[in-house]
């Protein structure tokens, strides 16, 4: 079985559990249990649907409102090479913003 008829298969299943709006997409551990249940053959437990909806990109955000909007940040390692030599620094990412829930 390839991993598009799994992916179809889970979202069968989930389809024929709850409603799912008819504009979206599906993400989380709702999924992701789903499909790892089908490989392994246990029952996953879902504990809510995540389904997010992509509404018009910003193009001027300032960055107030933005750090205010960002609920998931990471700091990670960056290894970069200038002509100084090799450098180690940290680099903050911000995933994504929550307009409204």
């Amino acid at each position: 079985m390839n991993y598009q008829e799994i992916f179809r298969q889970a979202l069968d299943q989930i389809k024929s559990k709850w409603e799912l709006p008819t504009t979206g997409f599906l993400a989380g551990g709702a999924i992701s249990n789903v499909v790892w249940g089908i490989l392994k053959g246990k029952e996953a437990p879902i504990n809510d649907l995540d389904i997010y909806h992509l509404s018009e990109l910003k193009k001027f955000v300032s960055t107030r409102e933005m750090k205010e909007k960002q609920h998931f940040t990471k700091n990670e390692k960056w290894v970069y090479e200038d002509y100084t030599g090799l450098s180690v620094g940290y680099q903050q990412k911000g995933y994504y913003m929550i307009e409204k829930v």
